[in-house]
Order: C-alpha cells, then sequence, then structure tokens
C-alpha cells in the first residue's frame, strides 16, 4: 500500500510517493519524487443562460417525411456576439441541443480568443507535429523522395511531349 501526496506550486505538480511502512518507522523512510512541469489545462468558458437563445426548428435534407414534420433541429444563438449555430447529427432533440451547445461555446471562444482559443492551438499542434514528422522523414531518407517526386514530374512532361 502507497501513501500519495501531491501538491500544486506555481503550475509545476510534485508528486511524492511514499512506503507504507515509512509511514511507521522513520528508519524505513524511503521517497520517490516526480517532478513535472505542466500548464493548466485550457478550459471553455460557460456561456451564462441568458446569453442564450434556443430554438428548435424542422429538419431538412435525407430522411424522408419524418425528418421534414418533426422539430429535431436545434439552433442555438449567442445574444451578445450574434452567433449561431445549428445541429441536426442525431434524431434526438436533446443530443441535437447539448451538440449545438458544445459548437457554440467553441466558437464563442474563438471569437473571443482568436489565436489563443482552444480550436486554434489544436490546429497549431497538429501543423506542428506534421511539420516534426516531415523533418524526421527528410533527416532519415534524405533526398530520395524529392528525387522521385521530381523524375515522377520529368516522366510527366515526358509523356505531354509525345
Amino acid at each position: 500500500m502507497l501513501c500519495a501526496a501531491r501538491k500544486c506550486l506555481n503550475k509545476t505538480f510534485i508528486s511524492v510517493r511514499l512506503n507504507a511502512f515509512s509511514c511507521l518507522a522513520e528508519l524505513n523512510f524511503r521517497h520517490t519524487w516526480y517532478c513535472s512541469k505542466k500548464e493548466t489545462p485550457y478550459q471553455l468558458e460557460r456561456l451564462q443562460e441568458e446569453d442564450i437563445e434556443e430554438t428548435f426548428i424542422c429538419g431538412k435534407g435525407p430522411g424522408g417525411q419524418k425528418i421534414n414534420k418533426t422539430s429535431i433541429v436545434a439552433q442555438v444563438k449567442h445574444i451578445p456576439t450574434g452567433i449561431i449555430v445549428r445541429s441536426q447529427d442525431t434524431r434526438s432533440r436533446e443530443q441535437n441541443r447539448c451538440i449545438a451547445r458544445k459548437r457554440l461555446t467553441e466558437k464563442v471562444d474563438e471569437f473571443k480568443h482568436g489565436n489563443d482559443s482552444l480550436l486554434a492551438r489544436k490546429v497549431q499542434r497538429i501543423v506542428k507535429k506534421k511539420k516534426q514528422r516531415e523533418k524526421k522523414s527528410k533527416r532519415k531518407y534524405g533526398n530520395k523522395i524529392d528525387d522521385q517526386d521530381s523524375s515522377l514530374n520529368n516522366n510527366e512532361a515526358k509523356q505531354d511531349v509525345i
């Protein structure tokens, strides 16, 4: 059995694992420190209920008569910014309502924070990983990939001439 203690100091998490016997006897004291610097996770701001206007409208598109006559499409509007989001992903009104609210919080976050929004950070992370993969492949394979691309382009050019 392990006793665990966790402290948070200036965005640095320090975990301490203690042997169960060390709690009982100081002679047998063993400890392990794990130190890592982590940023606090980014949290989306909760929208105020008085700033949101919800309506349910009839669906459009494929699905036959049922989707055309039932009001399952959730339309959510953020009044201060004027952003409108619709969701028709599922056949359930409640699920569409939850999906629309989630999308609205993401859109409002993007509107307020711009490049610091959650979606922009995800895109930046994906672009960074893609560049790292390309750099690694160039290091590993050298110019072999570029040579193959140029030879393919030369073959296409020769076929156009013929």
